[in-house]
């Protein structure tokens, strides 16, 4: 002890104190020592001084040693007391030490003193931490009370007979029982009698439950569905076993928790799971979503499969296997998108490479997911396949290009045309001079056959831009080609080997059988050009009955039967680059001197106006085919095509009114018309002709007018105002434009005609001799 020990002494004898303090002195005790004699100083010290150990005489004269305990036991019951007495008996000792004195020691025997007091605080000791740990454990067991007691969950504690023991006042909340009429009762008694639904397995189960908790000393889980007066409670019960001396079970612990909102709420997110799962389950889109932080998917829909080919498992497997498909020209791009989402959601379109090696169109979209605090921690987004959507744009881009090109092609044709008929009128005229240089009528012969090559060329443009007149009757396509076949073999050659197969039954189509033959031979040419060594050709016709989504590719196609016209060759084949370029007039890949450019463009423009559409195959290097589609004809009637009747002669005397705005033109024409007899009266505008009608219309036999003219006024609507005043005036109305054009300009009743620009002399006596006879071609 290095502490000296403070002592109380109640000693009225100063040699008695002094043989006290040696005793203790001797016995290695260092002590503190207060010595008092009186009652009121004994009081005033257990109130002021700090003690540790009390010493008393027995026998004072004023004052005893039974009082001095009484007043201990009374102010300081935790400091021994320990009497120090000469006097006192055997029996007076055992007394003392019942009414709560620690120990007695005979002043003729001090020696006993040291191990009286050592034994004394060593047992104060003992009896302090006894109290505390007792003060500990109330002070534990009434927290642990008033937590039972305030806890939202039943509490019940369960003895081997499986009888309440102890159950917390929220079992009263839920049934109405309060926990003393369940104490002494068995699993299920009283509930059963109370709520009257489902017996003793109402709360806890069946008492097998506790019986195997108790028997197996393993803590169980069970579920419980509890029938209230106030509806129906789930209940979450822990069964845990309590073990007593020599751990064998001595009671069961229950703790039984209400889940019916996190049940419902369970429920209702497996409902919700489920309606999604539905949802993104039967979409063509492909939904996802992924963990940032864990750089994984999260989930991925069955769409995944169907648009890029590949199993979702290997997309749980491998976090980036999608951006691996991504086509390589689109690949950084896509990867900078991604590295960003973390900042913005991204929106993007690419192309995806399957396994198969196909190519498909991708529109992907990402949205950004936060938590509470704003941090984003997850993606989701929605990837839709829109190659089809692309192909339609593609298509309609390229269909509003060659409109434009078709409409340019147009207006071209038409000046062009003008001035051909000048070039050929003139030249017919000058042809039919008798008494010609023969050197010059030959020059004459070469400007006509150039400017009839030129017209063929601008019918060309014209067939391109769907401007052309077609003459369209009911046609066997099998008859057509293969009526063409000896002549294909003529422009082949011998080192093309040409192969036909037709279907035995084919639907008749509605189509120019001019144009048709057009569309054969151009795609025959270029064919043999791209086989300049040689190769094969074939040439098949077979019936198609086109859905509503294969014709809903296809602007302006309407679903049903067509034939398929396929040429296939085994050429050079075509390079990507060019293969969207290839129907574009002008656009050549030969040789300078080989090739128009209008060949293919041709097609189109025909197969167009036919109401079909081409399909492309080429790869370089092994051949390209075309597959040119037409629509079968609605119904099958009979062709009335009326020959015209030719005229006996050209010549005539009526009179003509001409309205031309081109002066070159009209000039040549009114020479051409004054030649075969005619009188011409001449004028530049509408306006101009109804001038000279005011003054001529008695004379006037014919109406020979362009039908696009400047002024405000054009042929037709000249035509109507004179043909209101005389109905049988004769009209012959003329143009560089074509069918489009011509079909909304003008209806060719009896006595109306039309005649396409340019055309020879000859040609322009005839169409007026057969109008004014009333045979118009």
């Amino acid at each position: 002890m290095n502490t000296p020990i403070r002592i109380l002494n109640v000693e009225d004898d100063p040699l008695d104190r002094e043989l006290i303090a040696r005793a203790l002195q001797v016995a290695g005790i260092p002590c503190e020592i207060a010595c008092v004699e009186t009652g009121e100083e004994f009081c005033e010290a257990l109130e002021r001084l700090p003690i540790d150990v009390i010493l008393s005489d027995f026998t004072l004269p004023i004052f005893n040693g039974e009082q001095a305990l009484i007043m201990a036991r009374a102010l300081r019951p935790e400091v021994p007391f320990i009497f120090v007495s000469g006097t006192v008996g055997e029996v007076r000792a055992v007394e003392a030490l019942k009414e709560g004195a620690m120990d007695y020691v005979r002043k003729d025997h001090l020696e006993l003193l040291g191990p009286a007091v050592r034994r004394a605080l060593r047992e104060a000791r003992e009896r302090a931490d006894r109290r505390r740990a007792e003060q500990l454990l109330r002070e534990a067991q009434r927290q642990l009370l008033a937590l039972a007691e305030n806890s939202p969950d039943v509490i019940a504690r369960f003895d081997r007979e499986g009888r309440y023991v102890y159950v917390n006042s929220a079992i009263e909340k839920f049934t109405g029982i309060s926990p003393a009429e369940l104490l002494g009762k068995g699993v299920g008694e009283v509930l059963a009698g109370n709520v009257g639904t489902g017996g003793p397995t109402d709360f806890l189960g069946h008492r097998e439950d506790l019986a195997r908790v108790q028997a197996t000393g393993e803590p169980a889980e069970i579920f419980v569905a509890l029938p209230l007066p106030a509806g129906e409670r789930i209940f979450n019960v822990r069964l845990v076993p309590e073990r007593g001396d020599g751990g064998v079970v001595v009671s069961v612990l229950a703790i039984g928790r209400d889940i019916t909102e996190q049940r419902r709420a369970l429920d209702a997110l497996r409902e919700s799971e489920h309606r999604f799962r539905e949802v993104t389950e039967s979409i063509d889109e492909v939904f996802w979503l992924s963990d940032l932080a864990a750089h994984e998917i999260v989930y991925i829909s069955p769409a995944y499969e169907k648009v890029w080919g590949r199993s979702c498992k290997s997309l749980y497997e491998a976090y980036t296997s999608w951006l691996d498909a991504v086509h390589p020209d689109d690949r950084e791009r896509v990867q900078r998108a991604v590295e960003r989402q973390k900042e913005k959601p991204y929106d993007v379109e690419y192309r995806i490479v399957r396994p198969d090696g196909s190519v498909r169109w991708i529109h992907d979209r990402a949205f950004l997911i936060s938590d509470n605090e704003g941090k984003i921690y997850r993606v989701a987004g929605v990837a839709k396949d829109i190659t089809t959507h692309r192909e339609l744009e593609e298509q309609l881009r390229q269909a509003q290009k060659m409109e434009a090109i078709g409409r340019l092609a147009g207006g071209i044709a038409h000046d062009f045309n003008n001035m051909l008929g000048v070039i050929m009128m003139n030249s017919s005229l000058a042809l039919d001079v008798e008494e010609m240089n023969p050197r010059i009528k030959q020059c004459l012969q070469q400007v006509m056959a150039a400017s009839e090559s030129a017209a063929n060329l601008t019918r060309q443009l014209l067939t391109f831009s769907r401007r052309e007149m077609k003459q369209a009757k009911n046609l066997e396509l099998s008859e057509v080609v293969g009526a063409m076949i000896k002549l294909l073999r003529r422009i082949l050659g011998e080192d093309v080997a040409l192969e036909t197969r037709f279907a035995s039954v084919l639907p008749v189509v509605y189509a120019d059988p001019g144009m048709i033959e057009q569309v054969i031979m151009n795609l025959a040419i270029n064919a043999r050009d791209a086989m300049p060594q040689g190769g094969e050709l074939s040439v098949s016709l077979e019936p198609v009955d086109v859905n509503h989504a294969r014709a809903a590719t296809h602007p302006q196609v309407t679903p049903g039967p067509f034939v398929c016209l396929t040429v296939k060759d085994t050429g050079c084949g075509i390079p990507p680059e060019n293969q969207s370029r290839i129907f574009e007039p002008f656009f050549t890949t030969k040789e300078v001197g080989k090739g128009t450019g209008l060949g293919l463009a041709t097609v189109f423009g025909i197969v167009e106006q036919h109401g079909g559409w081409i399909e492309l195959e080429s790869a370089v290097g092994s051949g390209s085919t075309f597959r040119v589609f037409f629509p079968a004809a609605q119904s099958v009637t009979a062709d009335a095509v009326a020959d015209a009747v030719a005229p006996r002669s050209l010549n005539g005397h009526e009179v003509i009114l001409l309205v031309e705005d081109e002066d070159c033109l009209r000039i040549v024409t009114r020479l051409a018309l004054e030649q075969y007899g005619y009188r011409v009266l001449a004028a530049t505008t509408p306006a101009a002709a109804l001038k000279i009608w005011e003054k001529e219309s008695a004379q006037i036999d014919l109406l020979l007018t362009d039908l696009i003219m400047p002024g405000g006024m054009s042929g037709r609507e000249l035509a109507e105002r004179l043909l209101a005043e005389r109905p049988a005036l004769k009209v012959i109305y003329t143009s560089g434009y074509s069918e489009d054009l011509v079909s909304r300009h003008l209806d060719l009743d009896p006595g109306r005609a039309f005649l396409q620009k340019p055309c020879s002399s000859a040609a322009l006596a005839t169409a007026v001799r057969q109008c004014l006879d009333g045979n118009p071609a």
